[in-house]
């Protein structure tokens, strides 16, 4: 059947995989310790596999300085880096340049904006502020496509009494690009951004302006220079503050908190790629004080989201928990004395998640992270006979809906509980496997590799053209041969195309095709012309296979019926020539309607005026014909079908799109 490697391997992992339906375990925790009571608001995967974090010393009080720490992959504190002076100094988030240095983005004394720009031994290079002596703060920052830099936070409003939300464009080395600012008649806050493929900016915050209740989750789309798209406002009747958000493009996730009768509850909204809200609802373990600071989107649709509860701000916990795509939750977790808890959660480049925060430990507060991880199948996909890999192979758990496609190395990752599965794999190019029975222990990881074989299609007809009687069911076959190694998957389709109606159909519509093995295709033309005048019938068959190259093929039925009683053919009033389909690929039929008796010649021209293929060349009786032709030979471009005679001349534009 086919070759594959099962290997059981029993240690804790990373998880990659788009789909949670367990606790997490934990890899490792680390703690960050500075003077004060540090706590760490942001992460980043550094390109060289360590973790840089990012928060301040001293929350809360006018004493605190830029906290930053390097982590190891294994969660060893490399180093740890304090700055500032006698203000109130936080920062908030952080990037890495291409040349691997760090560019912090924080808030100085409560009245400016700061990037602080480090190198990779936490040495500091500049720092600049922005916005001077107005009071303002910065909460994310992210890298661009073309190596500039865009910073998002909230500056105090031209009157002074309400603020808005304030975006900074500049040069990796901190020189202003624009800066852009975005507000109503109230207070409105950005928290975080990101640049999506497009170009454009995504930011979120909350704000009580633009038609907001009171404060709502606020998801503002710009273009690359900061022109708005759309400002969108989710939310309940109470306060409603983001702090984060997941964008996958075709779903955004936006994680906060919400107020109900004087308690926070955990608050999310998902809305699709242009912004439409889905769904909103608060969550709770029980607590009192309970805010979702963080939140990361899986490939399946679900999420995982970090914050704190308990029954008090200095009583809170970490908290995580996971939810499905329609918001129901998959599991809760909370860890940690007393006055801890998590400001945000991001995925592992390794493997796995971080989330970070505080935690409270014999009364000592310190900058926390934690590296977590659930079981999963690992494994690659490669060609039987060769070994080349197989990238965008689909891979299935049975049973679920979980999928996931290999990469550029033919290699995949998947997420799951333990139990017994059977995996299969899927795609063009490749024949469809199944490993089956393959076991996942509790806090393992399991190896399951395939062997695939690849199929291949061979066309014995590139179309169908016939003469059938009117009223009368005639059957036609299509032969498609698989001449590879694997077992071919088949769908064929019938479409009518002029004119409408059931008239064209096969069997079978679907099966599957081993290697070697000819199937034969039963074409049923079946005219009903309703005795209108109606004689030409023109259709398609769209076949799909998995067949290596191409997996779409596209073959032309022309059929003319004769007359009801099936004797005679109908004789057109008219000379006229037409052809289906136009434009072509590369293969398209000529329809020759001659009422009477002469010699015609039909010939292909260029565009330069060439001959380039002579169709027919001799005497005629009177009907209607169909002519195939075939430009497989010609290059793309238009092509003109002249026919000429004593009686009848004319001349029809071919398009030929290869």
């Amino acid at each position: 059947m086919r070759d594959f490697t099962l290997y059981l391997i029993f240690a804790l992992t990373c998880l990659t995989a788009p789909r949670v339906l367990a606790q997490p375990d934990t890899l490792w925790s680390a703690r960050v310790t500075a003077t004060g009571n540090p706590a760490i608001y942001s992460a980043i995967n550094h390109s060289s596999g360590d973790l840089i974090l990012v928060g301040e010393t001293n929350p809360g009080l006018p004493s605190s300085n830029f906290l930053i720490s390097r982590l190891s992959p294994a969660g060893a504190v490399v180093w740890t880096r304090t700055f500032g002076g006698s203000s109130n100094d936080a920062a908030y988030s952080c990037v890495e340049l291409p040349d691997g240095n760090l560019v912090v983005a924080g808030g100085f004394g409560g009245n400016a904006i700061q990037l602080m720009a480090l190198s990779t031994s936490g040495d500091s290079l500049w720092s600049r502020a922005y916005a001077n002596g107005t009071t303002s703060t910065v909460c994310d920052i992210t890298l661009l496509h073309d190596g500039t830099i865009a910073v998002v936070g909230t500056r105090l409003a031209s009157d002074t009494v309400r603020s808005d939300l304030w975006l900074l464009k500049c040069t990796a080395s901190g020189d202003t690009v624009w800066t852009r600012v975005f507000g109503g008649s109230n207070s409105d806050i950005g928290y975080r951004i990101s640049e999506r493929p497009d170009r454009s900016l995504l930011m979120t915050g909350y704000s009580r302006s633009n038609g907001a209740r009171d404060y709502d989750f606020w998801l503002l789309h710009t273009d690359s220079l900061g022109n708005p798209l759309t400002s969108t406002l989710y939310g309940s009747s109470g306060p409603d503050m983001c702090y984060d958000f997941a964008d996958g493009d075709s779903v955004v996730y936006l994680a906060g908190k919400t107020t109900i009768a004087s308690a926070n509850r955990g608050y999310l909204a998902k809305a699709n790629g242009a912004g439409d809200s889905l769904w909103a609802r608060s969550y709770t373990h029980g607590g009192v004080e309970e805010q979702l600071r963080g939140i990361v989107a899986q490939e399946s649709g679900e999420a995982i989201c970090a914050g704190w509860s308990g029954p008090s701000w200095n009583d809170r916990q970490c908290w995580l928990f996971a939810i499905t795509p329609d918001g129901s939750e998959s599991w809760q977790w909370v860890y940690g004395p007393a006055a801890s808890g998590f400001y945000g959660i991001i995925p592992v480049t390794a493997g796995g998640y971080l989330a970070f925060g505080q935690i409270s430990e014999a009364n000592v507060r310190k900058g926390y992270a934690v590296r977590l991880s659930l079981s999963q199948i690992r494994g690659s996909v490669v060609e039987w006979g060769t070994g080349a890999v197989v990238a965008s192979a689909r891979v299935d758990i049975g049973g679920t809906t979980q999928y996931v496609i290999t990469d550029a190395h033919g290699e995949f990752r998947l997420g799951i509980v333990n139990g017994t599965y059977d995996l299969t794999v899927s795609g063009s190019c490749i024949s469809r496997d199944t490993l089956r029975q393959v076991v996942v222990p509790p806090d393992s990881f399991v190896t399951a590799d395939f062997h695939v074989r690849r199929p291949h299609v061979v066309w014995l007809e590139s179309s169908i053209s016939t003469v059938v009687h009117n009223h009368v069911r005639t059957t036609l076959p299509l032969h498609i041969v698989n001449s590879g190694n694997g077992a071919m998957d088949f769908g064929i389709i019938a479409q009518p195309v002029r004119p409408a109606g059931p008239w064209l159909s096969v069997t079978p519509d679907t099966t599957r095709i081993n290697a070697g093995d000819t199937l034969t295709v039963q074409v049923e033309i079946a005219p009903d012309t309703t005795d209108d005048g109606t004689h030409e019938f023109y259709g398609n068959l769209l076949v799909r296979t998995n067949s290596c190259p191409g997996s779409t093929e596209t073959i032309p039925v022309t059929a003319f019926a004769l007359n009801a009683d099936g004797k005679a053919a109908l004789s057109p009033q008219n000379f006229s020539l037409a052809a289906y389909p136009n434009p072509f690929n590369p293969r398209t039929t000529l329809t020759l309607s001659v009422p009477q008796a002469a010699r015609i010649t039909l010939s292909i021209y260029d565009i330069t005026g060439r001959c380039v293929a002579v169709l027919t060349d001799q005497p005629f009786a009177p009907g209607t014909y169909l002519l195939p032709f075939d430009a497989g030979s010609l290059p793309s471009g238009l092509y003109f079908a002249r026919v000429e005679s004593a009686l009848f001349t004319s001349t029809r534009k071919l398009m030929l799109l290869k």
